[in-house]
């Protein structure tokens, strides 16, 4: 690797770096740090969410056992693919922001149908809107991180906090 990760310095200059608990507080005290992070736990939230519960939804289906299981991979499998379209045209574009807000749109539709309706079917459905509202946001919010912080220590500081 010649560059880091936003082109600017090159990788004899991050190797000859020399870590300084200077950098860990300015990455602690950086407003961009802690707004991230927060947004980060926000986001992973309905991640968690999702995942627990989405058995519960499935099981109200009927479905049991190995075949429950089964039916968990429609919806995880379009989580997937809209992480790789959402996030390659996150970096296409440049912006983070308004697809992270159109993804939590999704999401919230999602979760209306799944607390607004009784019918399985249609929780089922909102499973998908839940799965690829929030799924793409998690990447998203760790590139905005990285992108808005700057030296390597800040940079490994911030994405660690």
């Amino acid at each position: 690797m010649n560059i880091d990760s936003q082109g600017a310095v090159s990788s004899s200059l991050v190797d000859t770096e020399k870590f300084s608990w200077h950098w860990v507080k300015i990455a602690i005290l950086n407003w961009n740090t802690a707004l991230l992070s927060l947004n980060f736990f926000a986001i992973i939230t309905p991640i968690y969410s999702y995942s627990l519960f989405l058995p519960t939804i499935i099981s109200a289906l009927g479905y049991k056992s190995v075949k429950a299981n089964l039916v968990t991979v429609p919806p995880n499998m379009a989580a997937f693919f809209a992480v790789l379209l959402v996030t390659y045209l996150s970096d296409r574009f440049k912006q983070r922001g308004i697809f992270m807000l159109s993804g939590a749109t999704i999401d919230i539709i999602g979760y209306i149908m799944l607390i607004a309706s009784s019918e399985p079917l249609v929780q089922y459905g909102g499973t998908f809107f839940v799965a690829v509202g929030i799924f793409p946001c998690s990447p998203m919010v760790m590139g905005w991180m990285t992108n808005n912080v700057s030296q390597h220590y800040v940079r490994a500081t911030a994405t660690g906090f």
